[in-house]
């Protein structure tokens, strides 16, 4: 019994203290954190569009290089290109 009323004087002496030191209230905290994941969220969101576009104009680019690639192998050989359009 003695070891059972220890352990609660220390966890109330543990909620006490931290409520004491702590910096924020839990209330304004979440807000907080709510609003720098909105913001982290939106920063995301950016670069993600971002690199989607780079990526895209990249993979347009190669394949017009693809396509000229197929045009010259093309005239080499004496035939004309078949290219398959997606």
């Amino acid at each position: 019994m003695k070891n059972l009323f220890t352990l609660l004087v220390g966890m109330l002496i543990g909620v006490i203290v931290a409520l004491l030191f702590a910096p924020e209230r839990g209330e304004d905290l979440r807000m907080q954190l709510h609003e720098r994941a909105g913001v982290d969220m939106q920063r995301l969101q950016r670069t993600w569009q971002q690199e989607m576009e780079q990526m895209s104009t990249q993979v347009a680019k190669m394949q017009g290089q693809v396509q000229d690639m197929q045009k010259q192998v093309a005239d080499r050989m004496g035939k004309s290109p078949e290219v398959e359009q997606s």
